[in-house]
């Protein structure tokens, strides 16, 4: 198989991997690797429908991209998406994506024929089909460098202010182009909090991976289960942060929302009932008493 490119590419010529595949997965260099599904069934299909077996477990590899007619695609670091070469049919891609979104428990819905889940290696998988688009669409995200500490994104001066501001308690907005880096600086900075901490993480999708002896509460936002019905959930749940995976469209109110709220501070909660209902009293009776006191 021949990568996209000249010979002084990034890419280059490499022999197409013989995948001797078990039931139980793919065995690459003697190992045990699952890469699709953890249902054994799952993963063999889908690994024969989607001949990428490789790109996944290449290290340098940031983001998988297929359509454009089955057209495969990798982003390696540099944001720019190349075609390796490879092309799978339009049936086998409607295949996967189907078989993938079931064996995750949820659905391809008609009216909105898009979803995402988690691989079992832990990259992030989008899937679309028609009417959504024209033609099925496959985005894997591999988050190859997700792990990293905080201090391989900043100066030293810059990680003991976020320091600093995680041991306050200090909201933290993260924010950033696609491929930028969000999830990967937001889960250095989880690492920060301190162990024996309470967190509770909201997702739509698993992302995330904190280190291992941190308190964590894992929750997923899907469907009717909206980011705003979790942080609602979650405060009940006496949490000392909440961390937000990722927000959009009119969600990003509710974050904003919740990030702001101070139940200690009862002026506070009074500005902040005004600012929602602009007729309201100035300061409700009850409000004003508990103020004085």
């Amino acid at each position: 198989m021949r990568f996209a490119g000249s010979p002084t590419d990034e890419f280059y010529t490499i022999e197409r991997m013989t995948l001797p595949r078990s039931l139980d997965s793919a065995i690459l260099e003697g190992a045990m690797v699952v890469l699709f599904c953890n249902h054994a069934i799952v993963d063999e299909h889908a690994g024969a429908f989607l001949p990428i077996a490789h790109l996944i477990l290449d290290s340098l590899n940031q983001e998988i991209t297929i359509d454009n007619g089955g057209k495969v695609y990798v982003d390696r670091g540099s944001g720019a998406l190349r075609f390796t070469g490879i092309t799978i049919p339009e049936m086998r891609l409607r295949a996967a994506i189907r078989m993938l979104v079931a064996a995750s428990g949820a659905y391809i819905d008609p009216e909105y024929a898009a979803n995402s889940l988690t691989l079992a290696c832990g990259a992030r998988f989008s899937g679309s089909l028609p009417p959504f688009g024209d033609e099925p669409q496959i985005s894997i995200r591999l988050h190859s460098g997700m792990g990293r500490p905080v201090s391989d994104f900043m100066t030293a001066g810059q990680v003991r202010l976020v320091t600093e501001a995680i041991l306050a308690r200090h909201s933290i907005v993260v924010g950033g182009a696609t491929s930028s880096g969000k999830s990967t600086l937001l889960n250095a900075l989880v690492d920060l909090i301190q162990c024996g901490i309470r967190i509770i993480l909201i997702e739509d999708v698993y992302e995330l991976k904190p280190a291992s002896g941190k308190l964590v509460v894992r929750r997923l936002a899907q469907g009717r289960a909206s980011l705003k019905a979790h942080v609602k959930e979650a405060l009940r749940n006496r949490p000392d942060w909440i961390i937000i995976g990722e927000t959009r469209d009119g969600s990003a109110w509710d974050l904003m929302d919740a990030a702001t709220y101070r139940p200690s501070d009862a002026q506070h909660g009074a500005r902040r009932q005004r600012s929602r209902n602009p007729h309201a009293p100035d300061e409700p009776r009850r409000l004003r008493s508990a103020v004085r006191e």
